[in-house]
């Protein structure tokens, strides 16, 4: 019970007053705020929030060609983070080109003459960043232009499926020879080596040989190029020997294989097959149109998923049959990204079982991080060449799971069609006068061809591993120091010199000794800078004798397709 006073009761008014006073402070609390359970005196205590940090913006810009004519084309590719929008802008034609906060790839025709500087402003909530790039701007030439590497400023290249030399091209000379040509093609009319027929397969013992012969059906049973089977087709007898290359296991590998998976097909004939113009009429076209190597190989006598790690990193890092795990390996495309040059790998299918984009940029861990911003539908590559946003460099992945990729089984014609249909759109595009469009195929498939692999380099000391696949018989003397099989190939470009058959033994890694030199980047591995000079030995910069497109005719769709009789 709280006792309360009266003035009635205190016997002096000081007393009073001061009674009172301590009891008014005793019912409010201490320094005369609220009274709290705690015992705190002062009030409430309210502790202020943190203040909302925005991360300032961030941009980086590079150009796809440090000079350029007046009314050329160059590409501004602009990397942003933490902004709202991206404005580039110039101190020459004083234009604006506005893109997302994320960046990305502006095509530009500057106009003015001089040196131009290209600024990226990134705006942020409320702060901004910039990035520069400088451009020379040439005035143009009275009288021809003049052209060098530097003036591709695009490079496409692309696989198809197991095909050789021979397959293919095999009857290059006598349709060389029809249009007033010269006929100084290796093929199978004009053999550097021996024709040697091989010997068929039967039941396991060596059968009647078989000769090249001209296909009829579009379509064939499938063959194998897998490791041993590729030693064995360079040398039957002795596939381990690093002197004779007869060339004549084809017929007999492709008999067992047919024999060992119930086909059709087991004495192995299948593989002895060519086509001609007849069949594949685009590519034999193009092939005199532009130009051709008939010493292009692939990069391992293996089957297409170590031939395909070669051909984007210049290693496979000792597999010779399928990953079973990530490579660490550099790509070309990190080389590019590292410097701030653009690309794009586009794909022509999804996996039907996950529907992620079918391409073997997966076997790559340093690619990972990429999948998602630059592994692209094929349908986008007919978008860039639209709208003039093609990168600097570009892969395609063939179509494995439509059907389209000319793999033994499906029909070459279907294949051809969409080949054509690809590279004719890039001819037809503005990207045309600086591009350069390199088709090949990723490995024999098991085709005859009578040319042996050449030797080359073991690309980083890593030997092939054996151990990988308990199929694997032996290394057969190959450190990876031996090419695997010719291929079919096309160098398309307005600067290709027209008609023009290189004898030059290469591989496919050329293609990425090409992008690093006309890009100013380092070799990946020591295979691919052993590799000649592709710029020098298929292009003529002085004339650009392709700078009008030609008009293809239309790739033939009339061969028939069966599979349960030659030819």
């Amino acid at each position: 019970m709280m006792r309360s006073f009266s003035a009635g009761r205190c016997g002096h008014l000081t007393l009073c007053v001061v009674l009172f006073t301590l009891l008014f402070l005793s019912a409010c609390g201490k320094g005369g705020g609220s009274s709290s359970s705690s015992g705190q005196t002062g009030g409430s205590q309210t502790t202020p929030s943190a203040p909302t940090v925005t991360p300032a913006p961030t941009v980086t810009m590079s150009a796809s060609a440090s000079n350029v004519v007046a009314g050329g084309s160059v590409s501004l590719t602009v990397l942003a983070s933490n902004a709202t929008q991206v404005v580039i802008s110039d101190n020459c034609d004083t234009l604006t080109y506005t893109l997302s906060g994320i960046g990305g790839t502006q095509p530009i025709t500057p106009s003015t003459p001089g040196s131009c500087t290209y600024t990226a402003t990134a705006s942020g909530a409320t702060e901004t960043a910039t990035a520069n790039a400088t451009i020379v701007v040439k005035v143009p030439a009275t009288g021809p232009p003049t052209y060098s590497l530097q003036s591709i400023n695009h490079i496409i290249f692309m696989f198809q499926e197991n095909h050789t030399f021979d397959s293919y091209f095999g009857q290059m000379n006598p349709y060389r020879a029809s249009l007033g040509l010269s006929t100084d093609v290796d093929d199978l009319t004009n053999p550097s080596f021996a024709l040697n027929p091989n010997p068929s397969y039967n039941a396991g013992a060596q059968g009647p040989p078989i000769a090249p012969f001209k296909m009829k059906s579009a379509c064939i049973e499938d063959l194998t190029p897998s490791w041993n089977e590729s030693h064995t087709d360079r040398n039957l007898n002795a596939p381990s020997s690093t002197t004779a290359t007869p060339m004549n296991g084809f017929a007999y590998e492709a008999g067992a294989y047919a024999t060992n998976n119930s086909l059709v097909d087991v004495t192995g004939k299948r593989a002895m097959g060519y086509y001609d113009q007849s069949v594949v009429n685009y590519y034999y076209f193009m092939a005199v149109q532009f130009a051709i190597g008939d010493r292009f190989f692939s990069p391992v006598m293996a089957k297409s998923e170590p031939n395909y790690l070669y051909a984007l990193a210049a290693t496979s890092q000792g597999w010779i049959e399928v990953p079973t795990a990530q490579v660490s390996a550099p790509t070309i495309f990190n080389l590019l990204q590292n410097a701030g040059i653009s690309w794009k790998i586009y794909y022509t299918d999804a996996d039907p079982s996950t529907g992620k984009p079918d391409t073997y940029a997966g076997y790559f861990s340093k690619l990972t991080p990429y999948i998602s911003t630059n592994v692209v539908p094929l349908a986008q590559y007919y978008t860039d060449l639209q709208n003039g946003t093609l990168p600097a460099v570009a892969f395609i992945d063939s179509g494995r799971e439509s059907g389209t990729d000319e793999h033994p089984s499906t029909n070459v014609q279907t294949g051809a069609q969409k080949t054509e249909q690809i590279i004719n759109a890039l001819m037809q595009s503005t990207s045309w006068s600086s591009s350069a469009f390199i088709l090949s195929w990723d490995e024999s498939g098991g085709y005859y061809d009578h040319v042996p692999p050449a030797a080359t380099v073991n690309p980083d000391g890593i030997p092939p591993n054996i151990a990988g696949n308990p199929t694997d018989k032996s290394t057969f003397n190959d450190n990876f120091t031996w090419t695997g099989v010719r291929l079919p190939n096309l160098i398309i470009s307005p600067f290709t010199k027209k008609g023009y058959v290189s004898h030059t033994p290469m591989d496919s890694t050329a293609i990425l000794k090409l992008i690093e030199t006309r890009f100013g980047l380092p070799n990946l591995t020591l295979r691919d800078a052993a590799q000649p000079n592709m710029a020098t030995e298929f292009f003529d910069f002085a004339n650009a004798p392709n700078m009008t497109p030609p008009v293809p005719p239309v790739q033939l769709t009339n061969a028939p397709c069966y599979y349960n009789t030659l030819p």
